[in-house]
C-alpha cells in the first residue's frame, strides 16, 4: 500500500477508538442483569482494563494498551478487546500478533468483518 493509503488506514483504525460501542455496552448491561455476581464483577472488572486500555490508546502508549487489553481478555473474551488489541499490536508493527487476535475475533463471531480488515 502506498503511503497515503496506509494513513487513510491508520486514520480509520485511531477512529474506531473514538467510538462508544453503545450497541456492545447494550448487550453487556443485558447480559449482566442475569448473570451471578461473580461473573458480573469480573466482565465490570474486565470492562475497566478495557476501558483503561483505551485510555492508553489515544496517548500513545501502545504497549501499555496491550497490557491492559490482555488482562481484559483473561477475564472476558470480549471480540472487541481482541480487535482493539489487534490494533495496539498493529501500531507497534507486531503484525504477527495483530494477525492472531483478528483471527481470534472471527473465531468467536465471523460476521464481524472489522476482523478481516488488518
Amino acid at each position: 500500500k502506498s503511503n497515503e493509503e496506509w494513513a487513510n488506514f491508520e486514520q480509520q483504525v485511531s477512529s474506531e477508538f473514538n467510538t462508544d460501542w453503545e450497541d456492545n455496552n447494550s448487550d453487556n448491561n443485558e447480559l449482566l442483569r442475569t448473570q451471578s455476581y461473580e461473573d458480573r464483577k469480573r466482565i465490570h472488572t474486565a470492562e475497566q482494563h478495557r476501558l483503561n486500555g483505551d485510555t492508553a490508546f489515544k496517548l500513545n502508549n501502545y504497549q501499555q494498551s496491550i497490557d491492559l487489553y490482555t488482562k481484559s481478555i483473561t477475564l472476558d473474551k470480549n471480540p472487541i478487546t481482541y480487535m482493539k488489541r489487534a490494533i495496539a499490536f498493529f501500531k507497534l508493527d507486531n503484525f504477527d500478533s495483530s494477525i492472531q487476535d483478528c483471527s481470534q475475533v472471527l473465531s468467536i463471531n465471523s460476521k464481524d468483518i472489522q476482523g478481516y480488515f488488518i
